[in-house]
């Protein structure tokens, strides 16, 4: 068979399906974004294609849809000279999201397409309204309409759709749910396995980027009480510093700084001197000490905890922070005092 893979960041969700189909002997050819494909993982026995998207200028509540389109078209642009080429593909794995699925259809029309059903957006019951921090605006609830657009024009162009888990299949328009399965992403449990229990106690948050929509501010925030029930545990945090989903920052700033000062909201910092006696003031610095503490290992204290941390040099920049207990001067004097 002749199987194409479409997907911005390939191999994204494909990275173990492609490689298998391509280790039987088939023909499996990927479409990408280029300047994400120059750090993904090479599938091997994948042919890999790449697209540029050029800036598009796009506001207001319908610029998720101008950008939808836009991202469609140079989509379209690979596939279509893919086919010159002479592929005919018998089946297209493709994501929902982000536009690439659009035109798939019009361009191999024999093909059978195959979506992977990730999200639907809802006003309620899904990612609006479920942190009070985060209230919704009436500009959100319209803004969610339209970002179900290019979604709903994926799906009515599209053979079979598949979601990972039940509640992201329930997300979807009840005309389309008897057109995609419920199929697991898949755990390889020769990979991912209980080890050896050595009495450690381990607590772990994983993330492709530390920021609110995820829950993050809510863990960082139960450290102090889990540290307090738990001395001994060992809290191991991993992931970026970039935002996905949650509302952008100023430039230069990030979530995890603005959880280093738990006497705060989480988008603002404390003023210095003006921080409360529990915890210390998110340090200011300029940009060249931002890059500088990026390059070597750094502590951000909050209270009487810390996380310290070191920037692993890897194609998605994730971070790997360590929390552990530490005294600061208030707590330290308290303890003298007792």
């Amino acid at each position: 068979m002749r199987l194409l893979f479409v997907h911005q960041n390939f191999p994204g969700q494909y990275r173990h399906i492609a490689g298998h189909y391509a280790a039987q002997g088939h023909e499996v050819v990927a479409i990408g974004e280029k300047k994400n494909l120059a750090h993904t993982f090479r599938v091997p026995g994948v042919r890999r294609c790449a697209y540029e998207v050029p800036e598009l200028k796009a506001a207001g509540t319908d610029a998720n849809l101008a950008r939808a389109i836009h991202r469609g078209r140079c989509v379209a642009a690979a596939a279509t000279g893919l086919k010159r080429e002479g592929l005919v593909p018998d089946v297209i794995f493709t994501h929902i999201g982000w536009g690439e699925a659009l035109f798939l259809k019009d361009i191999f029309p024999q093909a059978r397409v195959l979506l992977y059903c990730e999200f639907f957006y809802r006003a309620r019951g899904g990612d609006l309204g479920f942190d009070p921090e985060f209230p919704v605006t009436p500009e959100k609830i319209l803004r969610v309409r339209t970002m179900n657009a290019p979604l709903l024009m994926a799906l009515d162009a599209c053979d079979l759709g598949l979601a990972p888990t039940r509640w992201q299949h329930h997300q979807f328009p009840s005309v389309y749910k008897p057109r995609i399965a419920v199929i697991h992403d898949g755990i390889d449990t020769d990979v991912a396995s209980p080890g050896a229990p050595n009495g450690e106690e381990l607590i772990t948050y994983v993330a492709r980027n530390l920021e609110p929509y995820r829950g993050f501010h809510v863990f960082m925030r139960a450290i102090p009480e889990i540290q307090r029930r738990r001395p001994k545990a060992r809290i191991v945090i991993v992931g970026g510093d970039e935002v996905s989903y949650s509302p952008r920052l100023p430039p230069g700033q990030t979530y995890c700084a603005a959880r280093r000062c738990t006497c705060t909201s989480l988008t603002r910092s404390c003023s210095p001197g003006h921080c409360s006696s529990r915890c210390r003031p998110a340090a200011s610095s300029s940009a060249r000490a931002r890059r500088r503490s990026r390059r070597r290992s750094a502590t951000a204290t909050t209270g009487c905890w810390s996380i310290s941390f070191r920037r692993r040099r890897s194609p998605k920049k994730s971070i790997t922070r360590s929390a552990t207990r530490r005294s600061c001067g208030p707590c330290a004097s308290a303890r003298a005092t007792r």
